[in-house]
Protein backbone atom coordinates (compact mmCIF):
# COMPACT_ATOMS: atom_id res chain seq x y z
CA UNK A 1 0.00 0.00 0.00
CA UNK A 2 1.38 3.43 -0.97
CA UNK A 3 2.30 5.81 1.84
CA UNK A 4 -0.24 8.42 0.70
CA UNK A 5 -3.06 5.89 0.66
CA UNK A 6 -1.98 4.54 4.04
CA UNK A 7 -1.98 8.04 5.58
CA UNK A 8 -5.43 8.72 4.13
CA UNK A 9 -6.65 5.41 5.54
CA UNK A 10 -5.43 6.27 9.03
CA UNK A 11 -7.00 9.74 8.81
CA UNK A 12 -10.24 8.04 7.83
CA UNK A 13 -9.87 5.66 10.76
CA UNK A 14 -9.24 8.47 13.26
CA UNK A 15 -12.24 10.38 11.93
CA UNK A 16 -14.50 7.33 12.26
CA UNK A 17 -13.28 6.59 15.79
CA UNK A 18 -13.90 10.18 16.86
CA UNK A 19 -17.37 10.08 15.31
CA UNK A 20 -18.28 6.89 17.14
CA UNK A 21 -16.99 8.42 20.37
CA UNK A 22 -19.50 11.22 19.81
CA UNK A 23 -22.31 9.07 18.44
CA UNK A 24 -22.03 5.31 17.86
CA UNK A 25 -24.60 4.91 15.02
CA UNK A 26 -23.22 7.97 13.25
CA UNK A 27 -19.72 6.52 13.12
CA UNK A 28 -20.91 3.19 11.73
CA UNK A 29 -23.12 4.99 9.21
CA UNK A 30 -20.15 7.11 8.11
CA UNK A 31 -18.16 3.91 7.56
CA UNK A 32 -20.96 2.51 5.39
CA UNK A 33 -21.16 5.76 3.40
CA UNK A 34 -17.40 5.74 2.88
CA UNK A 35 -17.56 2.17 1.63
CA UNK A 36 -20.33 2.90 -0.86
CA UNK A 37 -19.00 6.24 -2.16
CA UNK A 38 -15.34 5.21 -2.60
CA UNK A 39 -13.32 2.17 -3.60
CA UNK A 40 -12.81 1.29 0.07
CA UNK A 41 -13.08 -2.46 0.60
CA UNK A 42 -13.86 -3.54 4.15
CA UNK A 43 -12.49 -6.68 5.76
CA UNK A 44 -14.64 -9.65 4.68
CA UNK A 45 -15.64 -10.61 8.22
CA UNK A 46 -16.97 -7.09 8.90
CA UNK A 47 -18.29 -6.20 5.45
CA UNK A 48 -21.85 -6.49 6.78
CA UNK A 49 -21.38 -3.10 8.43
CA UNK A 50 -21.57 -1.41 5.03
CA UNK A 51 -24.40 -3.36 3.42
CA UNK A 52 -27.43 -1.35 2.19
CA UNK A 53 -29.83 -3.13 4.54
CA UNK A 54 -27.54 -2.38 7.49
CA UNK A 55 -27.51 1.33 6.59
CA UNK A 56 -31.25 1.49 7.29
CA UNK A 57 -30.59 0.09 10.77
CA UNK A 58 -27.78 2.59 11.45
CA UNK A 59 -30.02 5.43 10.26
CA UNK A 60 -32.84 4.39 12.60
CA UNK A 61 -30.45 4.05 15.53
CA UNK A 62 -28.97 7.45 14.65
CA UNK A 63 -32.37 9.12 15.06
CA UNK A 64 -32.84 7.42 18.43
CA UNK A 65 -29.36 8.49 19.53
CA UNK A 66 -29.98 12.13 18.59
CA UNK A 67 -33.17 12.12 20.68
CA UNK A 68 -31.48 10.39 23.59
CA UNK A 69 -28.64 12.92 23.63
CA UNK A 70 -31.20 15.71 23.95
CA UNK A 71 -33.18 14.01 26.71
CA UNK A 72 -30.67 12.21 28.93
CA UNK A 73 -28.54 15.10 30.18
CA UNK A 74 -26.35 15.17 33.31
CA UNK A 75 -28.21 16.62 36.29
CA UNK A 76 -26.74 18.48 39.22
CA UNK A 77 -27.68 17.97 42.84
CA UNK A 78 -29.65 21.23 42.75
CA UNK A 79 -31.70 19.98 39.80
CA UNK A 80 -32.83 16.75 41.41
CA UNK A 81 -35.72 18.14 43.52
CA UNK A 82 -37.36 19.35 40.29
CA UNK A 83 -36.93 16.15 38.26
CA UNK A 84 -38.78 12.87 38.41
CA UNK A 85 -36.66 10.21 40.08
CA UNK A 86 -37.11 7.81 37.15
CA UNK A 87 -35.61 10.36 34.75
CA UNK A 88 -32.52 10.74 36.92
CA UNK A 89 -32.10 6.95 37.01
CA UNK A 90 -32.64 6.67 33.25
CA UNK A 91 -29.99 9.32 32.59
CA UNK A 92 -27.55 7.37 34.76
CA UNK A 93 -28.28 4.08 32.95
CA UNK A 94 -28.04 5.80 29.56
CA UNK A 95 -24.56 7.09 30.39
CA UNK A 96 -23.40 3.63 31.42
CA UNK A 97 -24.84 2.10 28.23
CA UNK A 98 -23.12 4.69 26.04
CA UNK A 99 -19.80 4.10 27.82
CA UNK A 100 -19.86 0.58 26.34
CA UNK A 101 -21.65 1.06 22.99
CA UNK A 102 -19.49 3.90 21.69
CA UNK A 103 -16.12 2.19 22.33
CA UNK A 104 -17.57 -1.02 20.87
CA UNK A 105 -18.62 0.81 17.70
CA UNK A 106 -15.18 2.43 17.52
CA UNK A 107 -13.57 -1.01 17.73
CA UNK A 108 -15.77 -2.33 14.91
CA UNK A 109 -15.22 0.54 12.48
CA UNK A 110 -11.44 0.56 12.97
CA UNK A 111 -11.22 -3.22 12.67
CA UNK A 112 -13.30 -3.10 9.47
CA UNK A 113 -10.78 -0.91 7.66
CA UNK A 114 -8.13 -2.72 5.56
CA UNK A 115 -5.23 -1.39 7.65
CA UNK A 116 -1.86 -3.15 8.13
CA UNK A 117 -2.91 -4.01 11.69
CA UNK A 118 -4.66 -7.28 12.40
CA UNK A 119 -8.39 -7.10 12.99
CA UNK A 120 -7.86 -7.88 16.69
CA UNK A 121 -5.16 -5.24 17.10
CA UNK A 122 -7.23 -2.60 15.32
CA UNK A 123 -10.26 -3.47 17.46
CA UNK A 124 -8.27 -3.05 20.69
CA UNK A 125 -6.89 0.30 19.51
CA UNK A 126 -10.36 1.43 18.48
CA UNK A 127 -11.94 0.39 21.79
CA UNK A 128 -9.31 2.24 23.84
CA UNK A 129 -9.56 5.35 21.68
CA UNK A 130 -13.35 5.27 21.69
CA UNK A 131 -13.37 4.98 25.49
CA UNK A 132 -11.09 8.00 25.84
CA UNK A 133 -13.21 10.11 23.48
CA UNK A 134 -16.45 9.09 25.17
CA UNK A 135 -15.28 10.03 28.66
CA UNK A 136 -13.82 13.30 27.36
CA UNK A 137 -17.20 14.22 25.87
CA UNK A 138 -18.98 13.08 29.04
CA UNK A 139 -16.74 15.43 31.04
CA UNK A 140 -17.64 18.30 28.69
CA UNK A 141 -21.35 17.57 29.07
CA UNK A 142 -21.00 17.53 32.84
CA UNK A 143 -19.12 20.83 33.02
CA UNK A 144 -21.65 22.58 30.77
CA UNK A 145 -24.57 21.14 32.77
CA UNK A 146 -23.06 22.28 36.07
CA UNK A 147 -22.02 25.77 35.03
CA UNK A 148 -24.52 26.77 32.34
CA UNK A 149 -27.54 24.53 32.82
CA UNK A 150 -29.55 22.20 30.63
CA UNK A 151 -30.70 24.79 28.07
CA UNK A 152 -27.15 25.69 27.04
CA UNK A 153 -26.23 22.01 27.08
CA UNK A 154 -29.08 21.24 24.68
CA UNK A 155 -27.82 23.94 22.31
CA UNK A 156 -24.30 22.51 22.49
CA UNK A 157 -25.63 18.99 21.83
CA UNK A 158 -27.61 20.18 18.82
CA UNK A 159 -24.58 21.98 17.40
CA UNK A 160 -22.43 18.89 17.99
CA UNK A 161 -24.96 16.62 16.30
CA UNK A 162 -25.35 18.84 13.24
CA UNK A 163 -21.60 19.32 12.91
CA UNK A 164 -20.89 15.60 13.32
CA UNK A 165 -23.55 14.75 10.74
CA UNK A 166 -21.87 17.08 8.23
CA UNK A 167 -18.52 15.45 8.98
CA UNK A 168 -20.00 11.99 8.48
CA UNK A 169 -21.27 12.93 5.01
CA UNK A 170 -17.86 14.35 4.04
CA UNK A 171 -15.92 11.40 5.45
CA UNK A 172 -16.40 9.23 2.39
CA UNK A 173 -15.60 12.08 -0.01
CA UNK A 174 -12.56 13.69 1.56
CA UNK A 175 -11.37 12.23 4.85
CA UNK A 176 -8.71 14.91 5.66
CA UNK A 177 -11.30 17.69 5.32
CA UNK A 178 -13.75 15.77 7.52
CA UNK A 179 -11.04 15.20 10.13
CA UNK A 180 -10.14 18.90 10.16
CA UNK A 181 -13.77 19.95 10.54
CA UNK A 182 -14.23 17.48 13.38
CA UNK A 183 -11.26 18.97 15.24
CA UNK A 184 -12.65 22.47 14.64
CA UNK A 185 -15.90 21.27 16.20
CA UNK A 186 -14.49 19.48 19.23
CA UNK A 187 -11.52 21.65 20.19
CA UNK A 188 -13.38 24.92 20.94
CA UNK A 189 -16.05 23.10 22.95
CA UNK A 190 -13.36 21.30 24.96
CA UNK A 191 -11.48 24.53 25.66
CA UNK A 192 -14.72 26.23 26.70
CA UNK A 193 -15.54 23.38 29.09
CA UNK A 194 -12.07 23.73 30.62
CA UNK A 195 -12.73 27.42 31.18
CA UNK A 196 -16.05 26.60 32.83
CA UNK A 197 -14.24 24.18 35.11
CA UNK A 198 -11.75 26.87 36.14
CA UNK A 199 -14.61 29.29 36.82
CA UNK A 200 -16.32 26.73 39.02
CA UNK A 201 -13.16 26.24 41.10
CA UNK A 202 -12.76 29.99 41.51
CA UNK A 203 -16.39 30.61 42.37
CA UNK A 204 -17.77 27.53 44.19
CA UNK A 205 -21.29 28.95 44.30
CA UNK A 206 -21.37 29.30 40.51
CA UNK A 207 -23.24 26.27 39.28
CA UNK A 208 -23.38 24.09 42.39
CA UNK A 209 -22.01 20.56 42.71
CA UNK A 210 -22.60 17.28 40.94
CA UNK A 211 -23.34 13.81 42.30
CA UNK A 212 -20.49 11.27 41.94
CA UNK A 213 -22.63 8.81 39.98
CA UNK A 214 -23.26 11.40 37.28
CA UNK A 215 -19.58 11.83 36.45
Amino acid sequence: MASGALINLWVLGMTLVMLTGLNAPLGVLALALAGTSTALVLRPELSWLGRPEAMWLWSALLVLQFLADLYFVPVTVRDRPYLHEARVLNAHLHARLQSFLRPLAAALVLAALPSPLSAQGAAILGFISGTAIYWATAWVREQVAISRGSVILLIVEMAKSLGALTVAVLTGVLAPLAFGLLLCLMLPIGLWAGRLRREQRRYPAYGGSVAPEDS
